[in-house]
């Protein structure tokens, strides 16, 4: 294991308590690493509404709570270290399994906090700890899961698709939706996008072919003659049961 700086026995956490509350809790241990993990000193978090509804839902105390991060790599693994992909000192964003049941301290919301490499990633220099979360590593493990696996739309990153579909993401100025655009537009397909009329300039920045507000009472009916009633495919990043 190789390690930058010393490392405090025990660290302060958010935690969940009986019946789900949230509770700011101290003296709790040092996650210990595997093989593949770093271990990242926590500069920023961000707010997800998983932080919150997996406790409403499914309380369970003695799990950590959150999922994105910012940090500073302080200790690596054995196979972390040799994959060279991280050294102690790097700047690193990413996103963990808060209030999982299977790995209760896996959670955002401390001082210190494990994560496999595989799910972090190098801050650009010319970003803050606090502007990298908005790239959101929580967005992009949902949009993977969404996009590729859920929905199975054709083509991908890397080698977009020959036939161009039409793709409707819901909400598309929020952060994931923003995210949602630009992975869609790189797989080759024409994204139709709902949103309040004061950000359609800022998504068809982010590469939106057809924008609608999704306040008119046409919307639905605007969205289907823009397709021709062909639609196929739709992303609703709030997954509200009124959305």
């Amino acid at each position: 294991m190789r390690f930058s700086h010393d490392i405090p026995s025990s660290q302060t956490a958010i935690v969940q308590h009986e019946g789900g509350n949230l509770r700011i809790t101290p003296e709790l241990p040092i996650p210990s690493l595997e093989p593949v993990h770093i271990l990242v000193k926590t500069a920023a978090v961000a707010l997800n509404p998983c932080d919150f509804k997996m406790p409403l839902r499914f309380p369970t105390p003695g799990l950590w709570d959150g999922c994105d991060f910012a940090g500073t790599v302080v200790a690596l693994g054995s196979q972390a270290a040799a994959n060279a992909r991280f050294k102690p000192g790097d700047r690193v964003f990413g996103a963990v399994q808060g209030s999982n049941q299977s790995d209760p301290t896996s959670g955002a919301y401390c001082e210190y906090l494990r994560i496999d490499e595989e799910f972090a990633f190098h801050i650009p220099e010319s970003m803050s700890f606090q502007q990298s979360l908005g790239i959101s590593g929580t967005g992009i493990a949902t949009l993977g899961v969404a996009l590729f696996w859920s929905l199975q739309i054709p083509g991908s990153l890397d080698a977009p698709a020959e036939t161009s579909v039409d793709i409707l993401i819901h909400g598309g100025s929020s952060t994931v939706g923003l995210l949602a655009i630009q992975m869609v537009k790189l797989c080759g397909h024409r994204v139709i996008t709902t949103c309040s009329p004061s950000n359609f300039d800022l998504v068809r920045s982010y590469g939106a072919d057809l924008v609608f507000d999704y306040k008119s009472e046409t919307c639905a009916k605007d969205i289907r003659t823009a397709t021709k009633n062909t639609l196929r495919y739709a992303l609703d990043p709030f997954a509200e049961a009124k959305t």
